[in-house]
């Protein structure tokens, strides 16, 4: 889909100068369920235990792992 068919679709066509000039740059994301154990270690991802040398522990506080 592009910029064009969804401002038809909600009646914005009239409006596209305007909102290309306060429109963020993005990037598209997507999620791959992928096993904690196939993750190479040091790659990218969203969630799951962090990679950290074995003599370390994750950060926890008084109700147990810190979320991040």
């Amino acid at each position: 889909m592009n910029i064009d068919t969804t401002l038809e679709q909600f009646n914005l066509l009239h409006k596209k100068a305007a909102l290309l000039k306060i429109a963020a740059s993005s990037i598209g994301i997507t999620k791959e369920k992928t096993d904690e154990k196939d993750i190479q270690l040091g790659r990218s991802k969203f969630g799951g235990m962090p990679d950290l040398p074995t003599h370390l522990s994750f950060p926890k506080y008084e109700n147990g792992s810190l979320l991040f």
